[in-house]
Formats: C-alpha cells, structure tokens, sequence
C-alpha cells in the first residue's frame, strides 16, 4: 500500500528556509543601503542660507577697532525682519549679541527664526565656538569642550544643527570633525573617513548632512560620514569632491572633477556640478521576505508533486 503524505507535510528543507527567512525578516532591518545616480547640472541652484521662507535674512557688520598697540576687526550679526522694516520698527534689525564678549558671525538661519554660526571670546587664545541663537538667547554649542575651535554652518527647520570643530595644535588650528547638535542629544562629533579637511555644508529637515571629507564629497546618514564616490553610479572618470547642498526629497549637488593620472602629469582636466539622484534599494528585509515566501511556495509545490505521485487525492478523513 502506497505510503501517504499526511495533510501540511512540506519538504523539511524548504519549510525550515522559509520560516527562518520569514523570521529574519520580522526582525528589525539594519539601515538599508542607500545609492545615487550621477546626473549632469548646469548651474549651482541658488540656495542663500542666510535667508529663510518668512522674508528674515541676516547680515555681518565688520569693523575695527583702533587701539593703540594692538588694532582688532570685531563683527556684529543681525537678523533682519522684512515685515518689521516695512513697518518701520526697530525690531526689524535685531542684534544677535555676543558669546564671550568677541565678535558673532551668522552663518545660517531657518525659517523658525533660529540662527547658527561662530563667535570669538574677547581673550587671548579663545577658541572660536560654535552658536546657536533663539528667542532671543545664545548657546555655545559645546561648553563641555572650551578647546575646540568650531563653526555652526547649517540648521534645518527641526533645530538640528551641523558644522565643523578643530583643535589646537602645535601650530595653529585644524581641520577635524564634522559635528551634530539637537537639543534632544546635545553635541556629537562625527568620525571622519580620513585624515584631511572636513566641513558640513548643508542639512535638510529628515537630518540628512551633506559636505566634504578628506577631499571627498560626502553625505552623513545615521551619524555615519559615507563617501559618495562609493555610493555612486556612472561616475566614470569624475571623482565627486565636495557635497554643497541637499534638497528635502534628498538629492545632493555635489562639484566633481576629472584629472590626468599622477604617471601622466596630473593636472586637471574637466570640473564642473553634478546632481545626485537617490535610487531606490530593496530593504534587506523585504528581500529575505520574498525569500521566505519563495521557500513556502515550492514546499507546498513539493507536496503536491508528492501526493500526485502517491494517488492521493486529498480526501476528507
């Protein structure tokens, strides 16, 4: 007599596949790996961060000051209101004040009114500190690390803030880290991807960095510094040096250039901007799904065959 298959039996093999990628797949998903698509660009956008969508824009006043062994230039910021000015009050051109008693330089606003930049103590050998000014007040970015020469350079409309710190050297300042702030976590360097200059350029309100690292066009995504010469199709001969900007559905304006091979000469050959296109990926998560679903799939077709082959016709006990 014909051995039969009981009713749910599977192929052990396939079935076991199947739940184990059913199960990874459950699973939270590591951070998916993002890819861009090179794009030509004829032009830098105009993207003026020193003026926001509620008609503020700032402005550095520079001057000096005329002591009799020692001459200073100092700097004052201001946020200037346009609707304040139409209506002729002085709130209009707000001073930003000072940090330390130096001078303040306003790098960025966004549009809840909220300003970024550095300021200068008036002493000695201060390191110049990053800032943030709101309501009217404001902040060193850092208090806890009085060594760090830094600069705030851009702030989306969450208050998240990006920037660049130094240290002190035996010989002066230099370049280090990329930096992050929010209020929630404070402020954090992030680890660079060499030993050279580092600097944020830009950040959109999903908290996406843009800027340059070591010599390389970077973006920085879950506090990681990614290189996107690697991230990147269809470069080709262009390498990707410097990120400029980053648009709030995640496109990156980066500057490119072509040059001759160090055996031949080196030079530069073409340079010009390039737009980088964010491509879709497959989360690993759905793809051991899909997995998963395939080892179900030709379990159950194995059954099947198994049946037929036994004259099993699935009949009700």
């Amino acid at each position: 007599m014909p051995r039969t298959a009981p009713i749910g039996h599977r192929s052990p093999a396939l079935a076991l596949a199947g739940v184990v990628a059913l199960s990874l797949a459950a699973s939270p998903a590591s951070a998916s790996a993002i890819r861009y698509e090179l794009l030509p660009a004829s032009a830098r956008p105009y993207h003026d961060r020193s003026l926001n969508a509620r008609g503020q824009w700032l402005e550095v006043d520079a001057y000096a000051v005329w002591e009799p062994e020692a001459p200073t230039s100092h700097a004052r910021s201001y946020l200037m209101s346009r609707d304040l000015l139409i209506e002729g009050r002085d709130e209009g051109r707000r001073d930003l004040g000072v940090l330390y008693g130096g001078s303040t330089v306003a790098l960025a606003l966004n549009d809840r009114g909220e300003v970024v930049g550095h300021a200068s103590g008036s002493g000695d050998g201060m390191a110049q500190r990053g800032f943030l000014w709101r309501d009217g007040a404001m902040i060193d970015l850092a208090p806890g690390h009085p060594e760090l020469h830094m600069a705030a350079t851009a702030i989306n409309n969450r208050g998240q803030v990006a920037g660049q710190i130094s240290a002190f050297g035996p010989e002066g300042p230099y370049s280090g880290q990329i930096f992050l702030f929010d209020d929630e976590r404070g402020f954090r360097p992030i680890e660079s991807i060499g030993i050279g200059h580092s600097s944020a350029k830009a950040i959109n309100d999903d908290g996406v960095v843009v800027g340059q690292s070591d010599w390389k066009a970077v973006v920085v995504l879950d506090e990681t510094v990614l290189d996107l010469n690697l991230l990147t199709g269809g470069l080709g001969e262009w390498s990707l040096t410097d990120a400029w900007d980053v648009t709030e559905d995640g496109w990156i304006y980066a500057f490119g250039e072509i040059r001759r091979p160090i055996e031949q000469g080196g030079g530069l050959i073409d340079s010009g901007p390039h737009w980088l296109r964010p491509v879709a990926t497959p989360e690993p998560a759905s793809v051991v799904a899909w997995l998963g679903l395939a080892g179900l799939v030709s379990g159950w077709r194995a059954l099947g065959r198994r049946r037929a082959s036994s004259g099993v016709r699935g009949r009700r006990p």
